[in-house]
């Protein structure tokens, strides 16, 4: 008796769990299709940029002041796959008639609109904000502006390289108004994007 009742016991115990496996497996259905959508930049990504230009003064024309040079550090989070909102800060110099050197320092706020083809991106940005100015014993901090156009290419998930051109429009403004000046540099910038 005890053997038939262990053998019924085991029958029932193997027939549950096999019932309850075959329940617990959800069968799709043929209109239930799910579509993954995958885009280079989402709202909520990110990227860090890092980059070297050579600047170019278009006013003061040279030679009284020479081509110089700049590094660049910015931060950036998209609103969307194509809008981002950041900033990032520069040093920038480029030396004088008498082996002089005027120094920029521009912390800017930037907004970005970036056209995507495939592993290419295009990015239109303009830069606002300010800089601290120094030339000889003369320091100054104003307003700055900064628009670029570029090409990035991503050659992987998370790095992509490319190039700027850009104009920085240094304007000077003074109480006494025939010292106002605007100054005019080209940049012309290699760098990479580290995106998150």
């Amino acid at each position: 008796m005890k053997k038939k009742l262990t053998l019924i016991l085991l029958c029932f115990f193997v027939l549950g769990f096999v019932f309850a496996q075959t329940e617990n497996e959800v069968q799709p259905e043929e209109d239930d299709e799910y579509e993954y959508v995958y885009k280079a930049n989402q709202g909520g990504d990110s990227y860090i940029r890092m980059s070297l230009a050579v600047d170019i003064p278009l006013k003061p024309e040279i030679p009284k002041m020479k081509v110089g040079g700049s590094g660049t550090l910015g931060f950036a989070q998209y609103l969307n796959s194509w809008f981002a909102l950041g900033g990032d800060f520069s040093f920038a110099y480029s030396e004088t008639i008498g082996s002089n050197v005027y120094y920029f320092v521009p912390i800017m706020f930037r907004a970005t609109a970036q056209l995507t083809l495939d592993k290419f991106e295009l990015p239109l940005t303009i830069g606002l904000g300010g800089s601290f100015q120094n030339y000889v014993d003369r320091l100054y901090f104003g307003l700055t502006i900064q628009p670029e156009v570029g090409i990035f290419y991503r050659f992987r998930p998370d790095w992509s390289i490319g190039a700027m051109c850009g104009l920085y429009i240094l304007p000077q403004w003074y109480k006494n108004q025939t010292y106002n000046y605007i100054g005019y540099i080209l940049t012309g910038t290699i760098g990479v994007r580290y995106h998150f």
